[in-house]
């Protein structure tokens, strides 16, 4: 652009004929016009672009950008001005350019944090309505425990078995509740019907036969805890029905040795627990003794030395367990005692 502009320019200064042209482009406001001549700058059209500065160097004298900063002659003067105007606006373009991309990316990064909030707000209501109706099922499953316990003892065989089959559902999601429905189904254990019966029995094997845990000693003992628990303030009545359901599972030999041998450890205190787990636990092996006598009559000595020593007074209730685990062992005439 600069050879052609020079040689325009000093085709201009040569010339002295000023057309009618310039009075076309005479603008009172001094920024008005500078870019006026920019504009022709960047259209190419030099000649127009020089008369408009030397037009505005005539009205403007002394107005910036129209007033000369340096002593120079006209030539040099009007190709400064000129430089000056199209580098300006360049300038003033790259900044605008700057400043436009700087507000697309902030709008882009403002609606796209306008998608996220949403699309989290979203999540968050349905994570409280899950949790809300979670909430509102367990309060009605809560509610229906006392009213279903009492379908355990219809007339109808069929409702006797959902109720039951209730409770083991319940049981096993874990609703601490469900605990009075399983201990309310034991007397059923004695029913007449066969089919309520066996229902019982099942409901029991589901239960507590089948304990979580990574070892055989672990699932041991998560299964004797369950019965302790079972077993806390129960009645005369409730420990005899469950005598008769654990004395069925060891005859069927469902109950695994390494029970029947924590229930012994915890008895003569290997292993730690307290008096009333460990009263629980003699409790346990009478059940068991009634079903093979064995159990029992092969440790006759240690049951003696153990709960019968003199340390009695310290716990008559252990005491008692003891004696009756051992009336156990004369239920079975095959087994003999020698003294």
């Amino acid at each position: 652009m600069q050879p052609e502009l020079q040689a325009t320019l000093k085709d201009c200064l040569s010339s002295q004929q000023q057309e009618d042209m310039i009075h076309e482009f005479r603008i009172e406001d001094p920024a008005q016009l500078s870019t006026s001549i920019v504009q022709l700058l960047r259209k190419s059209n030099y000649k127009d672009a020089i008369r408009l500065t030397q037009e505005g160097m005539r009205q403007f004298q002394g107005v910036e950008p129209f007033s000369p900063r340096t002593e120079c002659d006209d030539e040099d003067l009007i190709q400064s001005m000129m430089r000056t105007f199209y580098l300006g606006s360049h300038i003033e373009d790259g900044i605008q350019e700057s400043t436009d991309a700087t507000h697309s990316a902030c709008s882009r990064e403002e609606v796209q944090d306008e998608e996220e909030l949403p699309e989290e707000l979203v999540k968050q209501e349905m994570l409280v309505q899950y949790l809300q109706n979670a909430y509102s099922f367990s309060s009605k499953i809560t509610e229906a425990l006392s009213m279903v316990s009492k379908l355990m003892y219809e007339s109808s065989v069929s409702v006797v078995q959902e109720a039951i089959e209730f409770f083991v559902i319940v049981s096993q999601f874990g609703v601490p509740q469900a605990v009075l429905g399983v201990r309310r189904m034991l007397p059923l254990v004695s029913s007449k019907d066969p089919k309520i019966r066996e229902a019982v029995l099942d409901a029991y094997r589901r239960l507590y036969l089948n304990p979580n845990g990574d070892t055989e000693r672990s699932r041991a003992q998560n299964l004797i805890q369950s019965l302790f628990i079972l077993m806390v303030d129960a009645s005369l009545a409730t420990i005899r029905c469950l005598e008769e359901i654990i004395s069925e599972f060891v005859q069927k030999d469902e109950i695994k040795p390494t029970v029947i041998q924590l229930l012994w450890e915890r008895f003569t205190e290997k292993s730690h627990c307290s008096v009333l787990e460990r009263q629980a636990a003699i409790m346990l092996l009478g059940m068991m003794a009634r079903g093979k006598p064995e159990i029992v009559g092969s440790n006759l000595d240690i049951l003696v030395t153990v709960g019968l020593d003199e340390r009695v007074h310290e716990d008559y209730r252990l005491a008692l367990e003891v004696c009756n685990a051992i009336s156990k062992i004369g239920n079975n005439q095959k087994v003999r005692i020698c003294s």
